[in-house]
């Protein structure tokens, strides 16, 4: 089931792209390179597939950035040497920001003078970069520029060109399935895709049995198809490692009720972006803390498993528990989750599905896990800009003050609306399990050459 026919339309399009494309005149295709990898897709495989179809190939992040310095002096800010925000380039404003965030390990509302500093350099740099890849645009003519994530410093000068110069772009990114893509022909990033809009276009199209079987299958292929740096001990892992202490605390818990938190990196582009009226994601713990102490619900954190292994995308730091650490040298949150015994998984101890299973509900920004928790059904709070939230199935808390009305409605108990109740959990899930069918099966595309041939087919019509 979870096979869909994606494989034949890719071979059938692959047909219909040479047919169409070889006996025309040339297309040229400017792709991210290297950046490929992070898809795990092999840029040379990609280009000896497209090129016999009529599609040349040129790869426009041949140079590396120079990074600026993370530990710049402030006596290093010298009018000649810094551009504002305000002179920089529009379309690199929120590139600039990005990749500020990701070198300072901090949050917008946490830069101090010399993250501010650093902030222009940044501008600097990407200005300087953005004039190189224009002329080499202009000279090059590409007909589609090929982009990874989009806010990363190296794709955004490519996506700045191009939209200045009124070339089509193609953003692509990973999702939470390992198999499938993520990807936007319209803004150059792949966070800001059309993936809502698919699931208005083929709403009620698909009958319920078909959503409701896909969603058991993925659950029951959850580990299989996760990525590496998603993933999580499964249940026979995960008791291996009964001498962590978020393992301790949660068998101490006992049978008490949880709400479970759902983290993200802590400066990934969804937070730096995504955050709403929340300034970051511990202001968030915070408020679900103290909902927590008041109403006699235990608090899980389960941190993404990215920041105990993985590294940043901009300087290739290791994020080295980065969300763990802010949490740390937070004294006042650290007694809030003292107060209720909090289990704190930062080092990937635990299992992601038995913790979303057995709890009361789930909190997140706006990490997929979230809808991994909705289509299991579970009430889930959504904080930030999620592409499941606001659909119906979701609770959403976009500011502080929304947070506990959020929480009350997902955890209602009325024991005279029981059956009510229970009828509306329901249709919550089935919400939930409709959209991700929609997501992943026809918004989504096969994370393989074929796939990518198809979206560069489809964006050179």
């Amino acid at each position: 089931m979870l096979a869909t026919d994606r494989k034949a339309r890719g071979k059938t399009w692959r047909r219909l792209f040479a047919g169409r494309l070889v006996t025309e005149q040339k297309h040229h295709l400017a792709t991210p390179g290297h950046f490929l990898h992070w898809l795990g897709i092999d840029p040379v495989a990609f280009k000896q597939l497209i090129e016999p179809l009529g599609v040349s190939c040129y790869d426009h992040n041949l140079v590396p950035l120079k990074l600026p310095s993370h530990q710049i002096g402030l006596a290093d800010a010298t009018g000649s040497q810094t551009l504002t925000t305000d002179q920089c380039h529009p379309l690199l404003r929120d590139a600039a920001t990005y990749a500020t965030c990701v070198q300072a390990d901090a949050l917008p509302h946490e830069w101090t003078a010399e993250i501010e500093l650093l902030h222009c350099q940044w501008c600097r740099l990407l200005e300087s970069r953005y004039r190189t890849i224009r002329q080499n645009f202009q000279h090059a003519r590409p007909d589609l520029v090929l982009l990874v994530q989009g806010f990363e410093p190296h794709n955004a000068v490519a996506r700045a060109a191009a939209l200045e110069l009124g070339v089509e772009v193609l953003a692509l990114e990973n999702t939470s399935r390992s198999d499938r893509l993520l990807w936007d022909r319209v803004t150059g990033l792949s966070g800001r895709n059309a993936s809502r809009q698919t699931y208005w276009k083929y709403k009620g199209s698909v009958c319920q049995t078909t959503y409701q079987n896909y969603c058991f299958e993925l659950i029951d292929a959850t580990k299989r198809l996760k990525s590496t740096e998603h993933q999580s001990p499964d249940g026979v892992a995960a008791k291996r490692n009964t001498d962590s202490l978020a393992a301790r605390k949660m068998k101490q818990a006992g049978e008490r009720p949880y709400v479970l938190f759902l983290g993200q990196v802590y400066t990934d582009s969804s937070q730096v972006f995504g955050l709403r009226q929340w300034e970051s994601p511990l202001e968030v713990l915070s408020e679900l803390t103290d909902w927590c102490q008041a109403n006699d619900y235990g608090l899980v954190l389960k941190l993404h498993p990215k920041e105990a292994t993985g590294t940043n995308p901009v300087d290739n730091r290791k994020y080295d528990l980065l969300t763990y650490q802010k949490i740390k040298a937070d004294t006042n949150l650290v007694a809030r989750l003292d107060a209720v015994d909090a289990v704190i998984d930062y080092d990937n101890q635990l299992d992601t599905y038995q913790l979303i299973d057995q709890a009361a509900a789930a909190v997140t920004v706006n990490s997929q896990s979230g809808l991994e928790a909705a289509i299991r059904g579970i009430p889930v709070v959504v904080c930030g800009d999620a592409n499941f939230g606001g659909l119906g199935f979701t609770f959403d808390a976009p500011q502080p003050d929304y947070l506990p009305v959020a929480m009350k409605l997902a955890l209602k108990a009325d024991s005279t609306h029981e059956a009510n109740a229970a009828a509306t959990a329901s249709s919550r899930t089935d919400l939930a399990q409709e959209f991700t069918y929609l997501f992943f099966e026809k918004y989504c595309r096969p994370k393989t050459t074929d796939g990518l041939t198809s979206l560069v087919g489809e964006g050179l019509r």
